[in-house]
Protein backbone atom coordinates (compact mmCIF):
# COMPACT_ATOMS: atom_id res chain seq x y z
CA UNK A 1 0.00 0.00 0.00
CA UNK A 2 1.50 3.33 -1.05
CA UNK A 3 1.32 6.38 1.16
CA UNK A 4 2.76 9.87 0.89
CA UNK A 5 5.21 10.50 -1.95
CA UNK A 6 4.17 7.12 -3.37
CA UNK A 7 6.26 5.19 -0.88
CA UNK A 8 5.14 2.04 0.96
CA UNK A 9 3.36 2.73 4.23
CA UNK A 10 5.49 1.65 7.17
CA UNK A 11 4.43 -1.40 9.22
CA UNK A 12 4.18 0.77 12.35
CA UNK A 13 1.73 3.09 10.59
CA UNK A 14 -0.34 0.16 9.34
CA UNK A 15 -0.43 -1.26 12.86
CA UNK A 16 -1.69 2.07 14.21
CA UNK A 17 -4.33 2.25 11.48
CA UNK A 18 -5.46 -1.29 12.28
CA UNK A 19 -5.75 -0.33 15.94
CA UNK A 20 -7.97 2.66 15.10
CA UNK A 21 -10.15 0.48 12.88
CA UNK A 22 -10.65 -2.16 15.57
CA UNK A 23 -10.94 0.24 18.49
CA UNK A 24 -13.01 3.09 17.10
CA UNK A 25 -14.31 2.63 13.56
CA UNK A 26 -15.76 -0.88 13.73
CA UNK A 27 -17.52 -0.46 17.11
CA UNK A 28 -19.19 2.79 15.99
CA UNK A 29 -19.99 2.34 12.28
CA UNK A 30 -18.68 -1.13 11.44
CA UNK A 31 -22.13 -2.56 10.68
CA UNK A 32 -23.10 0.27 8.36
CA UNK A 33 -22.98 -0.11 4.58
CA UNK A 34 -20.49 2.23 2.95
CA UNK A 35 -22.96 3.37 0.30
CA UNK A 36 -25.34 4.47 3.04
CA UNK A 37 -22.79 6.55 4.96
CA UNK A 38 -23.18 10.31 4.98
CA UNK A 39 -20.85 13.08 6.10
CA UNK A 40 -23.06 13.51 9.17
CA UNK A 41 -22.49 9.84 10.13
CA UNK A 42 -18.72 10.18 10.00
CA UNK A 43 -18.83 13.52 11.81
CA UNK A 44 -20.94 11.81 14.46
CA UNK A 45 -18.36 9.03 14.77
CA UNK A 46 -15.70 11.68 15.25
CA UNK A 47 -17.75 13.39 17.96
CA UNK A 48 -18.34 10.09 19.77
CA UNK A 49 -14.61 9.28 19.78
CA UNK A 50 -13.77 12.77 21.03
CA UNK A 51 -16.32 12.35 23.82
CA UNK A 52 -14.68 9.09 24.93
CA UNK A 53 -17.42 6.63 23.93
CA UNK A 54 -14.80 4.14 22.69
CA UNK A 55 -12.32 4.76 25.52
CA UNK A 56 -11.25 1.70 27.50
CA UNK A 57 -9.01 1.11 30.52
CA UNK A 58 -5.75 -0.77 30.23
CA UNK A 59 -6.33 -4.50 29.83
CA UNK A 60 -4.03 -7.45 30.26
CA UNK A 61 -0.76 -7.51 28.37
CA UNK A 62 1.40 -4.64 27.17
CA UNK A 63 -1.21 -2.61 25.30
CA UNK A 64 -1.80 1.00 26.20
CA UNK A 65 -4.95 2.75 27.40
CA UNK A 66 -7.57 3.55 24.73
CA UNK A 67 -8.48 7.20 25.11
CA UNK A 68 -10.76 9.72 23.48
CA UNK A 69 -10.11 13.35 22.67
CA UNK A 70 -10.06 15.55 19.59
CA UNK A 71 -6.64 14.37 18.42
CA UNK A 72 -7.58 10.68 18.47
CA UNK A 73 -10.90 11.45 16.79
CA UNK A 74 -9.34 13.48 13.97
CA UNK A 75 -6.64 10.87 13.30
CA UNK A 76 -9.30 8.17 13.15
CA UNK A 77 -11.23 10.15 10.54
CA UNK A 78 -8.00 10.47 8.54
CA UNK A 79 -7.53 6.69 8.71
CA UNK A 80 -11.11 6.10 7.57
CA UNK A 81 -10.72 8.61 4.74
CA UNK A 82 -7.52 6.88 3.53
CA UNK A 83 -9.11 3.45 3.83
CA UNK A 84 -12.12 4.45 1.75
CA UNK A 85 -9.94 6.29 -0.78
CA UNK A 86 -7.95 3.09 -1.26
CA UNK A 87 -11.18 1.13 -1.72
CA UNK A 88 -12.32 3.64 -4.36
CA UNK A 89 -8.96 3.35 -6.14
CA UNK A 90 -9.48 -0.40 -6.37
CA UNK A 91 -13.07 0.08 -7.61
CA UNK A 92 -14.48 -1.63 -4.51
CA UNK A 93 -16.70 1.40 -3.87
CA UNK A 94 -17.95 4.12 -6.20
CA UNK A 95 -17.41 7.14 -3.96
CA UNK A 96 -15.62 8.05 -0.75
CA UNK A 97 -18.24 9.21 1.78
CA UNK A 98 -15.53 10.70 4.02
CA UNK A 99 -14.70 13.42 1.48
CA UNK A 100 -15.72 16.77 2.94
CA UNK A 101 -15.70 15.77 6.60
CA UNK A 102 -14.22 18.56 8.70
CA UNK A 103 -11.72 17.16 11.20
CA UNK A 104 -11.56 18.50 14.71
CA UNK A 105 -8.57 20.67 15.47
CA UNK A 106 -6.45 19.21 18.25
CA UNK A 107 -5.04 21.36 21.00
CA UNK A 108 -1.51 22.43 20.14
CA UNK A 109 1.06 21.20 22.62
CA UNK A 110 3.10 24.15 23.84
CA UNK A 111 4.70 22.78 27.01
CA UNK A 112 8.36 23.66 27.26
CA UNK A 113 10.80 23.63 30.15
CA UNK A 114 11.81 27.01 31.50
CA UNK A 115 15.41 27.81 32.31
CA UNK A 116 14.72 27.17 35.98
CA UNK A 117 13.08 23.82 35.20
CA UNK A 118 16.02 22.74 33.04
CA UNK A 119 18.31 23.49 35.98
CA UNK A 120 16.08 21.50 38.37
CA UNK A 121 16.00 18.57 35.95
CA UNK A 122 19.79 18.64 35.68
CA UNK A 123 20.10 18.58 39.47
CA UNK A 124 17.68 15.65 39.62
CA UNK A 125 19.73 13.77 37.02
CA UNK A 126 22.96 14.23 38.98
CA UNK A 127 21.25 13.10 42.16
CA UNK A 128 19.73 10.09 40.39
CA UNK A 129 23.15 9.14 39.05
CA UNK A 130 24.45 8.95 42.60
CA UNK A 131 21.25 7.25 43.76
CA UNK A 132 21.54 4.22 41.53
CA UNK A 133 19.45 5.16 38.46
CA UNK A 134 20.47 3.13 35.42
CA UNK A 135 23.24 4.93 33.49
CA UNK A 136 21.76 3.93 30.12
CA UNK A 137 18.43 5.53 31.03
CA UNK A 138 20.03 8.78 32.18
CA UNK A 139 22.18 8.90 29.07
CA UNK A 140 19.14 8.47 26.83
CA UNK A 141 17.32 11.34 28.59
CA UNK A 142 20.43 13.53 28.31
CA UNK A 143 20.68 12.78 24.61
CA UNK A 144 17.06 13.85 24.11
CA UNK A 145 17.81 17.13 25.87
CA UNK A 146 20.99 17.74 23.88
CA UNK A 147 19.57 16.94 20.45
CA UNK A 148 15.81 17.36 20.33
CA UNK A 149 15.56 13.87 18.83
CA UNK A 150 12.36 11.89 19.23
CA UNK A 151 12.47 9.24 21.95
CA UNK A 152 12.20 6.49 19.32
CA UNK A 153 15.19 7.96 17.48
CA UNK A 154 17.27 8.11 20.65
CA UNK A 155 16.43 4.66 21.95
CA UNK A 156 16.86 3.08 18.52
CA UNK A 157 20.07 4.96 17.66
CA UNK A 158 22.60 2.64 16.03
CA UNK A 159 26.36 3.10 16.21
CA UNK A 160 26.82 2.94 12.45
CA UNK A 161 24.56 5.99 12.09
CA UNK A 162 26.83 8.04 14.37
CA UNK A 163 29.54 9.98 12.52
CA UNK A 164 31.46 11.32 15.50
CA UNK A 165 34.38 12.92 13.65
CA UNK A 166 32.09 14.87 11.34
CA UNK A 167 29.57 15.72 14.06
CA UNK A 168 26.35 14.31 12.67
CA UNK A 169 23.92 11.41 12.82
CA UNK A 170 22.57 9.87 9.62
CA UNK A 171 19.15 8.36 10.20
CA UNK A 172 18.39 6.08 7.22
CA UNK A 173 14.68 6.16 8.03
CA UNK A 174 12.68 8.47 10.31
CA UNK A 175 9.07 9.58 10.60
CA UNK A 176 9.78 11.84 7.60
CA UNK A 177 12.25 9.66 5.66
CA UNK A 178 16.04 9.58 5.96
CA UNK A 179 17.72 12.57 7.55
CA UNK A 180 21.15 13.91 8.48
CA UNK A 181 21.16 15.73 11.85
CA UNK A 182 24.05 17.82 13.11
CA UNK A 183 25.08 17.19 16.73
CA UNK A 184 27.40 19.05 19.07
CA UNK A 185 30.59 17.87 20.82
CA UNK A 186 28.78 17.14 24.09
CA UNK A 187 26.37 14.85 22.28
CA UNK A 188 29.20 13.10 20.44
CA UNK A 189 31.04 12.53 23.72
CA UNK A 190 27.91 11.17 25.40
CA UNK A 191 27.04 8.77 22.57
CA UNK A 192 30.57 7.52 21.93
CA UNK A 193 31.10 7.01 25.66
CA UNK A 194 28.27 4.47 25.99
CA UNK A 195 29.55 0.94 26.70
CA UNK A 196 29.33 -1.23 23.61
CA UNK A 197 27.89 -4.74 23.73
CA UNK A 198 29.23 -7.40 21.42
CA UNK A 199 26.99 -8.04 18.40
CA UNK A 200 24.56 -5.31 19.51
CA UNK A 201 24.24 -2.40 17.03
CA UNK A 202 22.57 0.03 19.41
CA UNK A 203 24.09 2.93 21.34
CA UNK A 204 21.62 2.16 24.14
CA UNK A 205 21.22 -1.64 24.31
CA UNK A 206 18.40 -3.34 26.16
CA UNK A 207 18.99 -4.88 29.56
CA UNK A 208 18.04 -8.29 28.19
CA UNK A 209 18.25 -9.55 24.61
CA UNK A 210 19.75 -7.96 21.53
CA UNK A 211 17.23 -5.10 21.13
CA UNK A 212 17.51 -1.47 22.19
CA UNK A 213 16.62 0.19 25.49
CA UNK A 214 12.93 1.13 25.84
CA UNK A 215 12.45 2.62 29.31
CA UNK A 216 13.75 6.19 28.91
CA UNK A 217 10.21 7.56 29.31
CA UNK A 218 9.85 5.92 32.72
CA UNK A 219 13.22 7.33 33.78
CA UNK A 220 12.15 10.82 32.68
CA UNK A 221 8.98 10.48 34.76
CA UNK A 222 11.01 9.56 37.84
CA UNK A 223 13.37 12.48 37.29
CA UNK A 224 10.52 14.96 36.90
CA UNK A 225 8.83 13.63 40.03
CA UNK A 226 12.05 14.11 41.98
CA UNK A 227 12.46 17.62 40.56
CA UNK A 228 8.77 18.41 41.18
CA UNK A 229 8.20 19.32 37.53
CA UNK A 230 4.78 18.49 36.06
CA UNK A 231 3.42 17.93 32.57
CA UNK A 232 6.66 16.74 30.98
CA UNK A 233 6.83 14.10 28.25
CA UNK A 234 9.71 13.09 25.98
CA UNK A 235 8.22 15.40 23.34
CA UNK A 236 8.45 18.28 25.83
CA UNK A 237 12.22 17.89 25.66
CA UNK A 238 12.01 18.13 21.87
CA UNK A 239 10.02 21.39 22.11
CA UNK A 240 12.45 22.67 24.73
CA UNK A 241 15.44 22.00 22.50
CA UNK A 242 13.76 23.89 19.65
CA UNK A 243 12.99 26.87 21.89
CA UNK A 244 16.53 27.04 23.27
CA UNK A 245 17.95 26.73 19.75
CA UNK A 246 15.62 29.49 18.55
Amino acid sequence: ILGRRNRPIKPSTLAMDRSRIETHIKPLIGRRQVRALKIADISGMQADIAAGKTAKPRGEGRGGVTTGGTGVAARTVSTLHSLLAHAKLLNVIEANPAVGVRKLAGKKKERRLSGAEIKKLGEAMRAAEKGGERPVALAAVRLMLLTGFRISEVQGLQRVWLHADEGYVHFPDTKSDGQVRAIGPSTVQLAVGQPARKDCPYVFPADVGDGHYTAAKACLARLCAAAQIEGVTPHTLRHTFGSVAG
